[in-house]
């Protein structure tokens, strides 16, 4: 019911500021259509790589576009806020209300302009997979669907937990550039990487596993490995990002 409310207030504040919403939807929808002239223009040289057509990497390039709308219109704007709430004090008035404070702050602010994304990744995406030819099965995109929501909560956590390092360490703003530099691992396809790095990017600093796996879940042979690698990341990450969270609220109570 709150999350309603907060969705329908931020939805006004969006139409009463229309200039932000369509900068938004504009900056959203030129920066990924740039990396798809970028790939067509790849292949016009080569016909595949590594067995992926210009088709397959389409749909990764869908999947990164929906799962960085959903954070970015959800969790990413809200997250970006939790350094001032801790330098202005607002962070007390957060947690005195009778809410999870930790969700409250994660989606007090929605960014509708940057969450149009999501159709049109989707749109792209069934584009692609339409030209792929493959047949999914109903299954296959239920896996796919929790598997973008798993990619987006593992990103959400980790920034979080970049952001609430706030409470001990004011700055964190270079932190989180190093991270989103790192993220870019996982815009590609995993096969481009050798072996170890791969690894690294899956089980330490899961860039890969936040993109690649939705999308292979569509296009390549079933792997329930690493399904289960996937929502494995997903909940251990939200049970370290909460426990992570009630330690710097013990500190910050101090």
């Amino acid at each position: 019911m709150v999350y309603n409310r907060l969705l329908k207030t931020n939805f006004y504040r969006e139409m009463t500021y229309k200039s932000n919403f369509f900068t938004f939807m504009i900056v959203n929808l030129v920066g990924y259509l740039g990396d798809v002239l970028f790939y067509i223009l790849i292949y016009n040289f080569v016909d595949c790589i590594n067995g992926w057509t210009k088709y397959h990497m389409l749909g990764l390039i869908a999947t990164v576009w929906i799962i960085d709308s959903l954070n970015g219109g959800m969790f990413h704007m809200n997250v970006l806020r939790i350094p001032r709430y801790v330098q202005t004090y607002d962070l007390d008035f957060m947690l005195i209300k009778p809410i999870n404070s930790r969700w409250y702050m994660s989606m007090k602010f929605v960014s509708y302009g940057l969450l149009l994304g999501v159709p049109f990744g989707s749109a792209l995406l069934i584009y692609s997979m339409v030209k792929v030819g493959i047949r999914i099965s109903v299954f296959k995109i239920i896996l796919y669907v929790i598997a973008l929501f798993s990619g987006t909560l593992i990103m959400h956590n980790i920034f979080f937990m970049i952001t609430i390092l706030s409470i001990k360490h004011v700055k964190v703003n270079a932190l989180m550039s190093v991270f989103w530099s790192i993220l870019e691992v996982g815009k590609y396809p995993e096969f481009i990487y050798p072996s170890k790095i791969r690894k690294i990017f899956v089980f330490i600093v899961p860039a890969i596993v936040i993109y690649n796996y939705p999308i292979n879940i569509l296009v390549n042979e079933f792997n329930i490995l690493n399904v289960c690698i996937l929502f494995s990341i997903a909940i251990l990450f939200t049970l370290i990002t909460q426990f992570t969270w009630k330690y710097f609220l013990k500190y910050y109570y101090k």
